[in-house]
């Protein structure tokens, strides 16, 4: 009668198992969860334990505030201090510059242009920028300091969400500090 019963359970189990791995577009039959051992608990709780990691803000894909649309900005001109102008020794002055929104989506609130690389020329690392449309300018500035050694010197910048991504093209100011007379 045991033996009956068995043979009864393993067939309904396996015309069970037929019939999932039919209507249930899988082709392999999935294996019955197991009790882990006590060395597969112990390693399970110790993942939970661990904080996942996140990538850096700067590998974060650009925001897309509508879908389908991409944020871009487009350098348009040197409103102040061309490329090359000579600059006294630890002279103040303010550069600006004209850009564009060139992407598909406004550019969000919160939106800054950001130190990148070169010399910074300043003690902000960042300034707040205008959130603007598609297809609109606007002018962006960063006061500046120029340094005390003679040289020229380049500070680039770029735009920067409001999550860290940088986009558009990098603008910057290049100064030229001249040798005492």
């Amino acid at each position: 009668m045991f033996q009956k019963r068995h043979l009864l359970f393993l067939w309904v189990g396996l015309m069970i198992i037929a019939l999932a791995c039919s209507f249930g577009g899988k082709k392999t039959a999935t294996p019955p969860p197991t009790e882990p051992t006590a060395t597969q608990a112990a390693a399970q709780q110790s993942e939970n334990t661990v904080p996942p990691t996140t990538a850096p803000a700067t590998q974060a894909p650009a925001p897309t505030p509508t879908a389908g649309c991409s944020l871009d900005a487009s350098y348009v001109a040197d409103v102040t201090i061309p490329d090359n102008t000579p600059i006294q020794p630890g002279a103040t002055f303010r550069k600006v510059w004209r850009i564009k929104n060139s992407g598909s989506c406004d550019w969000p609130p919160g939106t800054q242009l950001g130190f990148v690389s070169g010399e910074a020329m300043t003690t902000t690392g960042v300034v707040p920028v205008q959130a603007i449309a598609v297809g609109a300018t606007t002018d962006v500035g960063v006061n500046m300091i120029a340094p005390t050694t003679p040289g020229t010197y380049k500070s680039t910048w770029q735009l920067i969400t409001p999550n860290g991504t940088k986009f558009g093209n990098r603008i910057y100011a290049q100064i030229v500090v001249p040798a005492p007379p």
